[in-house]
């Protein structure tokens, strides 16, 4: 019968019980039809879309991130699933054209740009925590939290001074410490 009442600006709204297989079809069936008509998805740039609203006068933005599509209408922001508007938007990118040939289906392929200097970054980071875990282990011995961070910076310290003795014997560099004069010791 039906699964949830719910009122609506003073209307009563009765949800009927449906399968979740039910619901995403019909939402597949809705974007289907979405995608059909004319002037309904509008592209603004190489990942964002807009698609008209069915109830309504406006539009929802879909957008498409590494993470999958996101939309900012009610379903897609309570629900969190693909709602009708992102599967209007995968039909509409995905789009089958009839050819001499038979049908073919053009793919449109997004691609994102790449932050490299924020991937060198990482990867720096990842290999240098990985060459302090081999040198001097993956564990720390202290039971303290204060002392645990105390010997990890113990760790990097040391680290980075076995970088500094390896590269004064492999590639001849002369590194100039700081040095304090007598007077500034007392």
């Amino acid at each position: 019968m039906y699964d949830n009442v719910y009122i609506v600006s003073g209307t009563i709204v009765l949800i009927e019980r449906m399968t979740l297989s039910a619901i995403t079809n019909l939402r597949e069936e809705n974007g289907t039809a979405i995608a059909n008509q004319d002037d309904q998805i509008k592209k603004v740039n190489d990942h964002t879309f807009k698609v008209k609203s069915q109830s309504g006068s406006g539009f929802y933005e879909v957008k498409a991130t590494p993470n999958g599509m996101t939309c900012d209408c009610p379903d897609f922001v309570y629900r969190g699933g693909k709602c009708k508007h992102i599967q209007a938007t995968r039909y509409y990118l995905e789009i089958e054209k009839d050819t001499s040939s038979g049908t073919v289906t053009e793919k449109v392929h997004l691609t994102y740009t790449q932050a490299w200097n924020a991937y060198h970054k990482l990867s720096n980071i990842e290999a240098t925590n990985a060459a302090i875990k081999r040198k001097f282990g993956e564990t720390l011995k202290s039971k303290n939290p204060t002392a645990q961070v105390n010997e990890l910076l113990a760790k990097i310290i040391a680290y980075n001074l076995t970088v500094v003795i390896h590269w004064m014997y492999e590639n001849g560099i002369h590194p100039e410490f700081l040095q304090l004069k007598s007077e500034d010791c007392n």
